[in-house]
């Protein structure tokens, strides 16, 4: 795997590559073709706050009071309803600073995610870091997970009866599929000013073994299907997880820490198995996973499900945590935190 180095530098206000999800009326990856292949790329309402008078500059004193006249008044253009029709010029637009002290407030959210990686990570080695596209689901009603908020929420780590599938509609998948293919498209053409989205088609098999040892956990050893290769062998140990509701959107996402540790290569047969095809998508730092799953099943004559699974995880941790050691004299780390969560948020949207 190739890694990048990315420098922290200003935010960019520009507008991101596509829009919010628009579903195509000639998909015909319906749900009789959930198995099909992945695609490789072919190329203002206000609201009103009481909280908000708190901070407005006191009205002026109303002008005294004159005695009325019979004589018009000249309308100024301010005043003046037809200005525009005049050709009056609009006065200068006023610059606004960030806030009150001219300083952009914490982003809490953001510095939650931070906060709660380095906290996990420190002193750990072989780290993996992901965000998977999913539901929460309520295991009390076995529907998706309903709290009193309205917009995207992190949920407390100690709240009961909540677990998370990371799975979303064939059409969803295919429709992330078109828009990440066109995204790479656009990036290729000549004279493309910004960061260029590579891709990579890859048919995996994974197989499970028990660990040496009984504890409970297992080996994976992924091999090339086409080849034959072994490119895995690792003993994956879940660290820790942070479950993120998204009220207004169809689905939710989990940020997972896990350490993949190396293992030797155990002999016998596997518990089970499982096909992954796969493509992924490389920008920067980050790296794009739409991946189709088919889990071995103990009754063959039934056809194996397929899972339809998105992920967003960071290429290199290692990077990451080098910035994270420098992080109180350089915004490096915040800034990869940011994007991650910028890249995650464009993804859940569009799902």
């Amino acid at each position: 795997m190739s890694h990048a180095h990315v420098q922290a530098g200003p935010s960019s206000t520009a507008a991101h590559p596509f829009n919010e999800a628009t579903y195509y009326d000639d998909y015909s990856g319906d749900e009789d073709n959930a198995g099909a292949a992945n695609s490789e790329p072919e190329g203002s309402d206000i609201v009103d706050s009481d909280e908000s008078d708190d901070f407005l500059p006191p009205r002026p004193a109303p002008p005294p009071a004159v005695e009325p006249t019979n004589k018009k008044r000249k309308l100024s253009p301010r005043e003046d309803p037809n200005r525009l029709r005049q050709n009056e010029p609009l006065p200068e637009p006023q610059i606004l600073e960030p806030s009150i002290i001219n300083a952009e407030p914490l982003d809490e959210f953001m510095r939650e995610v931070a906060d709660w990686i380095l906290q996990h990570t420190r002193g750990r080695q072989n780290i993996e870091i992901e965000a998977k596209v999913g539901l929460l689901i309520d295991t009390r009603t076995r529907a998706r997970l309903h709290i009193p908020v309205q917009v995207e929420t992190i949920i407390a780590p100690d709240y009961p009866s909540v677990r998370f599938e990371a799975d979303m509609s064939a059409a969803q998948h295919a429709h992330i599929n078109q828009l990440l293919n066109n995204l790479h498209a656009n990036t290729m053409k000549p004279g493309y000013p910004h960061a260029r989205i590579t891709y990579a088609h890859t048919r995996q098999l994974d197989s499970f073994y028990p660990m040496p040892g009984g504890d409970g956990s297992n080996v994976r050893v992924t091999t090339d299907e086409k080849t034959g290769e072994v490119k895995a062998c690792v003993n994956k140990i879940r660290v820790a997880h942070l479950n993120v509701y998204s009220p207004k959107r169809r689905v939710d996402w989990r940020i997972s820490i896990s350490a993949e540790m190396p293992a030797p290569r155990p002999s016998g047969p596997p518990t089970h198995t499982r096909r992954k095809d796969r493509i992924t998508y490389t920008h920067q730092a980050f790296q794009v996973d739409l991946t189709q799953v088919k889990p071995s099943q103990a009754n063959s004559s039934q056809p194996p499900s397929v899972l339809h699974e998105l992920e967003l995880e960071f290429r290199d941790p290692h990077e990451l945590l080098r910035a994270a050691a420098m992080r109180e004299n350089d915004s490096t780390f915040d800034e990869l935190v940011r994007v991650f969560i910028n890249n995650t948020r464009i993804l859940v949207r569009n799902a």
